[in-house]
């Protein structure tokens, strides 16, 4: 199904979602009956307190839909990214691009580690362990010449490495115990066979 999300003061579109994985509608409702007479046989029923209850499972997360589950509004601006570095980075017109899990991350035959970023805290602050012991027990003695992170004991070994680093543009999503999404009405488009 196409869903269209119209804020109900303005019906004005605010979302249109159409890579849906699943879409879904259910009813429900209460029913009672007035029995009597020979038998205590139904004389009357009727249904109440009725019920829709319609779930979408979008395959996509984006800035808007996330704006509209949550009730917060999604800022941009410069923010502290908490990064896991278990692979090697590349400059790659001019942005760093991770080049994936065939090229992990491995300390060179000295231990020396190449950052991605250039990390916020000193050296005895980045959590570096080897990779199959992450988050086991972290290995200790390093230093760090800006991008450049060295631990003897990461030599020729794949390691994760934690550290944080600074953004200028980041979209940062906050939900607050104070904001509720609003209501809105929701149009469906699909084929029934």
């Amino acid at each position: 199904m196409d869903v269209t999300f119209y804020d109900t003061v303005t019906n004005k579109p605010v979302l249109f979602c159409d890579t849906l994985k699943m879409s879904n509608i259910e009813n429900t409702a209460e029913e009672t009956s007035a029995r009597g007479g020979k038998g205590n046989a139904k004389l009357l029923s009727w249904d109440f307190n009725r019920e829709a209850t319609m779930a979408v499972q979008d395959a996509l997360l984006s800035t808007r839909s996330f704006e509209l589950l949550s009730g917060n509004k999604v800022t941009s601006g410069q923010a502290k990214i908490h990064m896991r570095q278990n692979t090697v980075w590349e400059m790659k017109d001019t942005k760093m691009t991770n080049k994936g899990n065939l090229f992990p991350l491995k300390g060179s035959g000295t231990g020396e580690i190449q950052l991605a970023f250039t990390p916020n805290e000193t050296a005895a602050n980045i959590l570096v362990y080897l990779a199959d012991d992450d988050g086991g027990t972290a290995l200790t003695g390093a230093t760090l010449t800006e991008t450049t992170l060295t631990v003897a004991e990461a030599a020729n070994k794949n390691v994760v490495v934690y550290y944080t680093y600074n953004v200028d543009s980041a979209e940062t999503y906050l939900i607050t115990s104070d904001a509720f999404p609003s209501t809105y009405k929701v149009v469906g488009k699909c084929i029934a066979a």
